[in-house]
């Protein structure tokens, strides 16, 4: 699938590479999976992801006339060996230096060059310590840095994808996380195309509330109209769309939908932003005969909520999905008792919440271990009023601020607890 993948993102980039490029390109993306079990240089690991994100976005800065024959390219933070590596692959004629802060990363690259055959140098030390080296200024014809651009390399993917057949299909993708819907609709003639995301949805918003008639050409200029309103857009080719992953029916569980929604609701504050765990970037699901079990955890804070199942198919099983997927699962989530499904596959899990699904990839990793980091026999226990004690919280957090910080201290006695609060803007009790 990577191999495929990348060769179809290259094409698109309208970049030509040759097969033993492509069995280079597919080595490094081995040893980057295989690596990043052990040392954290990526949280994207699933073949797509890595193909687009990583190996295509890397060349998405390439430029002849920039990267002349021989050129000596700094690659400044290289981190997992990018955008350097895969400039080298499809330029091996380069003189690039790879430069990180962290030693165990150019180890690893410098492995990796090895094994490709290639030739490359490397650079320990921190950025703001090489400036100030004479040796190295005006050492490099060109000095590239990752960074993650807001457009991506493959336009089809700002877009969404319209598939009509005998209903409406509508999917976006960023090839980490999928949505697809399907909505009714009166069938004329079949098609695909992709409309710009922000575009289309700034229309559809802003159409008055009757039925939308859409057609295209083989242009792909496509006409929208709904009472008085009328719009022409340009379309792009389907053909440049990737496919959504397909998730392997290997377990599967059902959950009211409301029921899912408070739970990720009641546990989402506390999955981790900080992307040097990438696991703790998303919430562990536990499903066993007992039911389900969710865990977040950001190194300050952690959230569990535990549910009955209506029904499991495949036994026990865990994993962790990602915390902006299960945003995403959340809004898709209504106010009712109609069951939602949830499916594990080797890679991605599949959330089917009545007539959308979304796709996202499954984070690896060993998630903490939270029933050793509850004390099982700890002897202090206190029942508190719900209501009450959120009531009192807010009320004392009045003088904290995002500038003046400080914990909400609370004291225990015999049957109350004291709240306070002290900052540069008051106390409060």
């Amino acid at each position: 699938m990577f191999r495929s993948e990348l060769a179809q993102a290259m094409k698109a980039m309208d970049l030509s590479v040759s097969e033993s490029q492509l069995a280079q390109f597919c080595t490094f993306d081995e040893a980057l999976v295989e690596t990043n079990k052990v040392m954290n240089l990526t949280a994207i690991t699933d073949p797509k992801g890595v193909a687009i994100k990583h190996m295509a976005d890397s060349l998405s800065c390439y430029d002849p006339a920039y990267f002349k024959d021989g050129a000596s390219v700094l690659d400044l933070g290289t981190g997992a060996g990018f955008p350097g590596l895969p400039l080298l692959i499809y330029r091996p004629d380069l003189k690039v230096t790879f430069f990180d802060s962290l030693q165990k990363r150019l180890t690893f690259l410098e492995k990796v060059v090895c094994d490709l055959g290639l030739t490359a140098s490397f650079l320990h030390g921190r950025a703001e310590e090489m400036a100030h080296k004479p040796e190295y200024r005006s050492a490099f014809d060109i000095v590239t840095s990752r960074a993650v651009a807001q457009k991506s390399s493959i336009p089809a993917l700002e877009g969404l994808l319209l598939h009509v057949d005998h209903q409406l299909t509508v999917s976006g993708y960023n090839m980490q996380t999928g949505i697809r819907t399907k909505v009714s609709a009166d069938v004329a003639e079949g098609g695909d195309i992709v409309l710009n995301a922000r575009l289309f949805g700034d229309i559809i918003r802003r159409m008055p509330d009757d039925v939308i008639t859409f057609t295209a050409d083989d242009k792909l200029m496509v006409h929208l109209s709904c009472g008085d309103a009328d719009f022409d857009i340009l379309g792009l080719s389907a053909a440049d769309y990737p496919e959504l992953p397909e998730v392997e029916d290997q377990y599967c569980v059902y959950i009211q939908q409301k029921t899912l929604r408070a739970m990720i609701e009641e546990t989402a504050f506390a999955v981790s932003t900080n992307e040097s765990r990438p696991v703790h970037t998303g919430a562990l699901f536990e499903i066993n005969e007992k039911g389900l079990t969710m865990v977040a955890v950001d190194g300050f804070r952690l959230a569990i909520r535990r549910e009955p199942l209506e029904k499991i198919e495949g036994g026990a099983f865990s994993f962790v999905a990602p915390g902006s997927a299960l945003n995403e699962v959340k809004g898709i989530c209504g106010d009712t008792e109609d069951l939602a499904s949830v499916t594990l596959g080797k890679r991605h899990i599949l959330f089917e919440v009545g007539d959308t699904e979304l796709i996202c990839r499954r984070l690896e990793g060993e998630f903490l271990d939270y029933k050793n980091a509850i004390p099982r026999k700890n002897p202090i226990s206190v029942i508190a009023d719900t209501k009450s004690l959120i009531n009192s919280i807010d009320r004392v957090s009045v003088v904290i601020s995002d500038k003046l910080k400080s914990p909400v201290r609370c004291t225990f006695g015999s049957d109350k607890v004291f709240l306070s609060a002290k900052t540069g803007n008051g106390d409060a009790k």
